[in-house]
């Protein structure tokens, strides 16, 4: 009856340690909303606002114009990480606004106004191109070599800071070190498992004698300490959950969810756009939601819906603001062009994601 009970109590505290370990990882906490404010609205007192949790279904309203953000910044409140196709979004923004050119073919950059930055991000990446080693380019005297990812590991001490002091996260993503804390501890538990097990065996081969000691405190184990080993496992399953890309990633504060709404916003204005809602569009329309529709991943149709509508000025001369050298095919269309010159500005170097 003693074992019984000890077997019963061993387990609940087993089970009880495993859900406080993986419920991280398998609730899907919510986001917080404003309440009775239309979705990617911030009220002029945020703090004396009542906020509630976030419902599915709800409605974004779609936004015409793309948010005031950084867009390192929209990526990490959309995916709670900063990665290399923010980092070559930003890059074609820049370019977009004069302050460099891009010649992706040649892994090569032209920084042509490195006082150009409009936020922390911009100017850490001017500033790590400027410093870059200078490359070879015809018809170019300023040209430096450049890789998303170096860019990648200049931003990120600065997107992991933001994330920390902006009101935008209740809870930020369940990332590398508590990942690696129950990694290391469900690692640990299988190793002290796996060694002791060894011990047994070279010593009952060493000394017979031995293997009467291994034998009873294998059977002691065995009826007393089976609980350890269900959280060694389900805490090795905890991890394999942790290191999926299902999971979500942050939850936000209602700040964070309004900033989130206008970035998904625009988003679904890409996906809506049609050349009649585009005809009212201003100059230069395309190049400047470029970055966005990279963003967002939407290159292609943001670039096959631009090329039927009339823009102003012509998309290939926007094009050749931002990639001087590139010239269409006469086989290719505009959207396989545009997508095909940014593959190969995504393609430069190594890319990757961070978690902050």
């Amino acid at each position: 009856m003693t074992t019984l009970l000890w077997n019963v109590a061993s387990a609940v505290v087993a089970l009880a340690i495993v859900a406080v370990i993986i419920r991280p990882y398998v609730v899907r906490e919510t986001d917080r909303r404003f309440d009775g404010l239309t979705a990617g609205t911030v009220p002029a007192d945020p703090a004396g606002a009542r906020q509630v949790a976030c419902r599915p279904g709800e409605v974004i309203p779609v936004l015409t114009d793309p948010p005031d953000l950084a867009l390192i910044d929209a990526g990490l409140l959309m995916t709670g990480q900063i990665t290399a196709t923010q980092v070559t979004a930003t890059l074609v923004d820049l370019a977009n606004c004069g302050a460099i050119a891009l010649y992706p073919e040649q892994a090569a950059i032209v920084v042509r106004d490195a006082d150009a930055g409009r936020d922390a991000y911009e100017r850490t990446i001017l500033q790590t191109l400027a410093a870059n080693e200078p490359v070879e380019l015809a018809g170019a005297t300023s040209a430096v070599g450049w890789s998303p990812a170096d860019l990648l590991a200049a931003i990120t001490p600065g997107a992991e800071q933001t994330a920390k002091v902006q009101p935008w996260f209740l809870r930020r993503a369940v990332g590398q070190a508590r990942t690696s804390l129950v990694g290391r501890l469900a690692f640990g538990g299988l190793i002290v498992l796996v060694a002791a097990v060894a011990v047994g065996i070279v010593g009952s081969l060493i000394d017979p004698a031995f293997s009467v000691v291994a034998r009873r405190a294998g059977s002691w184990a065995y009826h007393n300490l089976w609980p350890l080993l269900i959280v060694i496992i389900l805490a090795l399953v905890a991890y394999g959950l942790g290191m999926s890309p299902d999971r979500p990633a942050v939850r936000r504060t209602a700040i964070g969810r309004a900033l989130t709404d206008r970035c998904e916003g625009f988003a679904a204005f890409i996906d809506e756009a049609d050349p009649a809602t585009l005809a009212d569009t201003p100059p230069g329309f395309f190049a400047t939601g470029l970055p966005w529709a990279m963003l967002t991943g939407r290159t292609d149709k943001w670039a096959s819906v631009c090329a039927r509508s009339h823009q102003r000025p012509p998309i290939e001369d926007q094009v050749h603001r931002i990639f001087p050298d590139a010239q269409r095919p006469p086989d290719r269309t505009v959207a396989d062009w545009v997508s095909g010159l940014v593959e190969a500005s995504s393609a430069v170097g190594q890319g990757g994601a961070i978690g902050v």
